[in-house]
């Protein structure tokens, strides 16, 4: 196959974490972090981040397995002019990510089984581990070329969390029967493929079957593509990414966004717009909130009341009103539940300890 014009040399790259289920520490995730990590194929001005996730057991040390083949023909192709996974981004850019392919082996070693998702700063595979015969998720970082330390800023990240002796049992509920039998789907019912060009083609994600007895297991904390350490940051307006910004809660229970329409017409987050719909849902803020920021005056009179109706006026809404999915007591317990956090005035917020014991968290489910 051939490759696109430009300067294409070996990528370098890290191991961020090589986690086995009876090895789980963050102590090793510190020691495999510091691996050399080097791309089997060649790059275009691209620097490559690889986080390696162990999923399989090690009670002994297996045989080496053998290479899958996949086959290279029999998948559903996808039209060249419709737009899937990382092309759907708003800000997405090809030669941003690095083109896997499935069957590719990395290092000699971790071979692609398949796409298990993708972001605006990764793509992530299932692989397996062919020296030890295990499976293994394969993150693979973008390289921004504006800001390029970005692909690095979650290794940083690894290494802090490498530094903190503490353990997480998430692990244990990984069955290794899943992952078979997502391989196996893959070698019988390849993914679906859009081949762009002969350089890059781009699957789309295969999902894990459901457990079997709805045994999902606890929550695991990952993706740290956008944690921050310390106390000083050079971000735009925003800390997280949509889907986690605050009230993250409410966007993850509701399935949409609690502030809607907060941009201007060229896309650009307008403080005006957000600061209209959060005095709809909590009113208006009290004076000692206003005396905090230099900047208030835009928006508030010194007596409290709005005065850019001209441009945006307040939207007459509740969260009672906007809060669809349910009723009674436990809307009620909900709703107070989400009101404990939505304050002005950040010590009148719950701390999150003081949310774990919120009643509508310890409710018991019918």
């Amino acid at each position: 196959m051939g490759r696109p014009p430009g300067n294409w040399v070996r990528i370098p790259g890290w191991i961020k974490a090589g986690l086995r289920l009876r090895e789980n520490t963050l102590g090793s995730l510190a020691r495999t972090a510091r691996r050399s990590f080097n791309y089997d194929r060649p790059r275009q001005n691209h620097t490559g981040v690889c986080a390696l996730v162990g999923m399989g057991k090690r009670v002994w040390r297996r045989a080496p397995s053998p290479p899958r083949t996949f086959s290279k023909f029999q998948f559903h192709s996808i039209s060249s002019e419709e737009l899937v996974e990382e092309e759907t981004l708003p800000f997405y850019k090809h030669e941003e990510y690095y083109p896997v392919r499935i069957g590719e082996v990395f290092n000699a070693r971790y071979q692609v089984i398949g796409k298990l998702g993708y972001g605006a700063y990764s793509t992530v595979w299932l692989g397996r581990d062919l020296s030890e015969n295990r499976y293994v998720a394969l993150k693979v970082s973008t390289y921004l070329q504006k800001a390029p330390e970005w692909g690095r800023r979650e290794l940083k990240v690894y290494e802090h969390l490498s530094k903190i002796d503490s353990s997480h049992p998430g692990q244990g509920f990984i069955h290794e029967s899943m992952l078979e039998d997502f391989e196996k789907a893959e070698l019988e019912d390849p993914s679906p493929q859009k081949i762009v060009d002969e350089a890059r083609t781009i699957y789309l994600s295969r999902r894990f079957r459901e457990p079997r007895d709805s045994d999902y297991g606890y929550p695991v904390l990952c993706d740290f593509g956008e944690a921050r350490i310390g106390k000083v940051q050079q971000t735009g307006p925003f800390i997280q990414l949509h889907p986690y910004r605050a009230p993250e809660i409410w966007d993850l229970f509701e399935g949409e966004h609690l502030f809607h329409h907060i941009k201007d017409k060229e896309g650009k987050h307008d403080p005006f717009k957000h600061l209209a719909q959060m005095a709809g849902f909590l009113g208006l803020p009290p004076k000692e909130f206003l005396l905090r920021s230099e900047t208030t005056s835009q928006c508030f009179n010194s007596e409290g009341k709005w005065i850019a109706g001209e441009y945006v006026k307040i939207p007459v809404t509740s969260l009672a009103k906007v809060e669809t999915r349910l009723q009674g007591q436990d809307k009620e317990l909900f709703l107070r539940f989400i009101r404990s956090m939505l304050q002005w005035l950040p010590e009148e917020r719950k701390t999150a300890k003081e949310l774990l014991d919120d009643p509508w968290l310890n409710k018991p489910l019918d």
